[in-house]
């Protein structure tokens, strides 16, 4: 069974939305949004849609596709916040009929000890 999770990248109110069908748990998903933040993105100024662009285009991993919004049946949601440098994972947990976003983990993704608490995180 896959592990489906949703990546929003977000600054001044605009979001961009990708999704992936497989692999989305943190020792993997986590890892390497954190390895791709830290070598292609960080302190580059990019916007939302060139930080997208980096991950659809990853050599390593082609496995990200644009959205419009979040999936309703993903597992986790990960947040990349360029204008405050934070990452955050979200577990989308079953609440009844419902479900409901618990936030697992936040950091900052622009400096080298917010990655390394991140990876830290996604390899526990």
């Amino acid at each position: 069974m896959a592990t489906r999770a949703n990546i929003q990248i977000r600054s001044s109110g605009k979001s961009v939305w990708l999704y992936r069908h497989w692999d989305g748990y943190p020792s993997w998903l986590g890892v390497h949004l954190g390895r791709i933040l830290d070598k292609d993105v960080r302190g580059r100024g990019f916007d939302i849609y060139q930080v997208a662009s980096v991950l659809i285009k990853d050599e390593e991993d082609k496995g990200f596709e644009l959205t419009g919004g979040k999936h309703k049946d993903i597992e986790y949601l990960y947040a990349i916040d360029i204008d405050t440098g934070k990452i955050s994972v979200w577990r989308t947990i079953p609440f009844g009929n419902t479900k409901q976003d618990v936030l697992e983990f936040s950091t900052s993704w622009d400096t080298p000890d917010g990655i390394a608490r991140w990876k830290g995180f996604c390899n526990s």
